[in-house]
């Protein structure tokens, strides 16, 4: 589905699902879904050598999303998958809010679109590293997108510490230590959702690490290892019942263009 100002575009969406309905048959949401959640075959296996970040904006509102979702699920389970589902606010007004929507999402797809020089957003829409948008329901191309990208990106590490986590983020040409940005991404544990309205009415989907929260982390040298950079995540500072954290590193004078290293940390069960 695509969000514009211009209510046209909500019309020729509508048209083409009419179209797509004709000559391929009714389109059921649940059946798209289920036949996708419970085939993790749906999607080739592309070994990762490092971190690849996959986002996808998603809606419970949209009933072009599930299949989206099932595949992000997937893709969750595999090594060196960083996978965040950032649902966004635009299509709560279609008779089902979003549980897990935040405005915050709706910004930054915004903002990400906007430094590729497009003025629309869509969902479900992936993007990988922050710089290679698709639709997030297409396998083949996020399969081509993991073999291009293969090893793009820094890897961030972690350590536990007395304080809470420490972070140790490495330097390259491309990761300046005077204009880098590092954010905290929080996500809840997994969570299926029924839509009892909408679009989606009836259907039972799993959304995989839902973004509850994006926050900026302050970072300082390592005098005795120049070539990283080290940051904290205070115990105190982390927000309950979350699943787990993804570090992005990015330029902070392009804070929505390509993401240059990142990592995720799994928070142990609560006693």
């Amino acid at each position: 589905m695509k969000f514009s100002t211009h209510f046209w575009l909500f019309g020729a969406c509508i048209g083409l699902v009419a179209l797509g309905q004709v000559f391929l048959g009714s389109y059921s949401p649940a059946a798209t879904y289920k036949r996708v959640m419970s085939s993790p075959d749906a999607i080739d296996d592309v070994p990762q050598t490092g971190p690849i970040v996959l986002e996808l904006f998603t809606s419970q509102s949209c009933s072009s999303c599930p299949p989206a979702d099932a595949l992000i699920h997937h893709l969750s389970k595999r090594e060196n998958v960083i996978a965040l589902s950032c649902h966004v606010t635009y299509w709560n007004h279609l008779s089902w809010k979003d549980s897990f929507s935040r405005e915050f999402c709706s910004q930054r797809q915004s903002s990400f679109s906007a430094y590729r020089g497009s003025n629309s957003r869509f969902t479900p829409e992936l993007l990988v590293n922050g710089h290679k948008s698709m639709v997030g329901s297409k396998a083949y191309m996020i399969e081509a997108a993991l073999k291009e990208l293969n090893g793009e990106l820094g890897r961030v590490t972690f350590a536990e510490s007395i304080d809470g986590i420490d972070i140790k983020i490495p330097l390259s040409e491309t990761i300046s230590s005077s204009h880098i940005l590092v954010s905290a991404v929080y996500f809840a544990h997994d969570q299926e959702v029924h839509m009892g309205r909408g679009e989606n009415s009836g259907l039972t989907v799993t959304y995989t690490n839902p973004v509850s929260e994006i926050v900026p982390l302050a970072y300082s040298n390592q005098p005795n290892d120049p070539s990283q950079l080290r940051a904290t995540i205070l115990k105190q500072d982390i927000p309950q019942n979350q699943k787990g954290v993804a570090i992005l590193i990015q330029d902070r004078r392009a804070p929505y263009g390509p993401i240059l290293a990142a990592g995720q940390y799994f928070f142990p069960p609560a006693p």
